[in-house]
């Protein structure tokens, strides 16, 4: 389970910045939100607001980046360049490394994991992990400073590891690829995670459409999307070749190799009604016929499903994008109650859906926000870090400004040159 994510000197975060999926003691509403575990309390949910630009996506990308620098460093070759993107506002920051740095709770150890990169090389690693309720005293696994590697006897799967070690690679993956026990499972757990973006939905709809051919997952998401629409009686999926029309319009050599191919398509079966009794079935296109809402929703059915049933973590961009309000909430209540996430995997959102801070049921160290510092960079902080009364409408207080985190806007009279 995921404790805390570390950020700096990446895209639009300069100086570091942290998020907490950490409880706040103090706080006692919806306490079902919260997962008791290994003497944390620890967030179901996290919801990050902000305007346009502020560097929300930037958030979900660093992990993107850590998970997938720990699962491929170590069979790049030596002349691979890393993808590290150093905060270019500042010129200073240009040749400094970007810092990643996870804590987080595995088979009853907290795990502290980080590294510093440039495009170059990697400039530092560590791995320290604690146990219990003696989660403030780590004990060193490794640490790595340039070429320098300093493993313990805690982590003896690294031991005469350490020359194998190229320096675009990571220390972990190199140590995960000798089978080593500790690194795997720290691998993983990376490994685990899953990471979707709200506005590209078309990108899942292979694996739903793989998900279909077991019958007890085609129930699971037949049964998924009828919660938001009743009429649908079953989901048709089928291989079918790129029509004529959009054919013709592609060059020719690009047409021919489509014209060779074939691609899953969706349809929905929905129920067809004569005088209010029914009498029959009525296929509809999802491209063709259906809103983007409802494509959406099922062609993400089966990553979302597979979430709640076989990761630890989920990093989603844009939530709400296409989706009713109400659909939003009701996709965030899957994650935060306990019946159904009984997994307890954890959420972390970029949305602008404002109308969760009223009917959402998020707690306050729930929410939080991204914002441009005048420097350009990304501050991140929590709604539970600004004080606010009891009661306190918070829609209505982040939409009027109290908060921050929300569209600066000029003079529009400048943009239409008007007086």
């Amino acid at each position: 389970m995921l404790i805390q994510l570390k950020v700096a000197n990446f895209r639009s975060f300069g100086s570091e910045v942290t998020l907490s999926l950490e409880a706040v003691k103090a706080f006692k509403e919806q306490d079902q939100n919260v997962i008791a575990a290994d003497h944390y309390s620890l967030l179901r949910t996290t919801a990050i607001y902000g305007a346009n630009a502020s560097g929300k996506s930037n958030l979900v990308k660093a992990f993107d980046f850590m998970r997938d620098f720990v699962l491929s460093s170590a069979s790049k070759n030596s002349v691979a360049e890393i993808p590290a993107e150093p905060f270019r506002l500042d010129k200073n920051n240009i040749r400094k490394p970007s810092l990643f740095e996870v804590v987080f709770l595995l088979n009853g150890f907290t795990y502290r994991y980080g590294f510093e990169v440039t495009t170059e090389r990697v400039r530092s690693e560590w791995l320290l992990r604690s146990q219990g309720s003696s989660r403030n005293k780590e004990f060193k696994l490794f640490t790595r400073v340039q070429d320098k590697i300093d493993v313990t006897d805690d982590f003896k799967e690294g031991l005469a590891r350490e020359a194998n070690t190229r320096n675009n690679a990571l220390f972990l993956s190199t140590v995960d690829q000798q089978n080593g026990p500790v690194a795997h499972e720290v691998v993983k757990w990376f490994n685990d995670l899953a990471i979707l973006s709200g506005m590209r939905d078309e990108a899942d709809e292979r694996f739903t459409v793989k998900q279909l051919e077991s019958q007890e997952k085609r129930k699971r998401i037949v049964d998924f999307v009828r919660q938001v629409d009743d009429t649908i009686l079953d989901i048709i999926s089928r291989d079918v070749s790129y029509p004529e029309k959009v054919l013709r319009n592609l060059p020719a050599a690009m047409a021919k190799t489509l014209r060779e191919q074939r691609h899953p398509a969706l349809s929905l079966l929905r129920a067809q009604m004569d005088g209010g009794n029914p009498c029959g079935s009525v296929e509809f296109d999802l491209d063709m016929d259906e809103s983007a809402g409802t494509g959406k929703l099922l062609r993400l059915a089966g990553p979302w499903l597979d979430i709640l049933d076989n990761r630890k973590v989920a990093f989603v961009d844009e939530l709400e994008a296409k989706l009713h309000p109400q659909l939003t909430r009701r996709l965030v209540n899957l994650f935060n109650s306990p019946e159904t996430n009984p997994r307890n995997v954890q959420l972390v959102f970029i949305t602008h859906d404002t109308n969760l801070l009223t009917y959402g049921g998020l707690r306050r160290d729930q929410v939080w926000f991204c914002e441009k510092t005048p420097l350009g960079e990304t501050d991140l902080y929590s709604l539970a870090e600004i004080k606010v009364r009891k009661g306190a409408k918070h829609e209505e207080q982040y939409i009027s400004g109290k908060y921050g985190a929300i569209p600066y806007f000029g003079n529009v009279q400048d943009v239409g040159g008007l007086e």
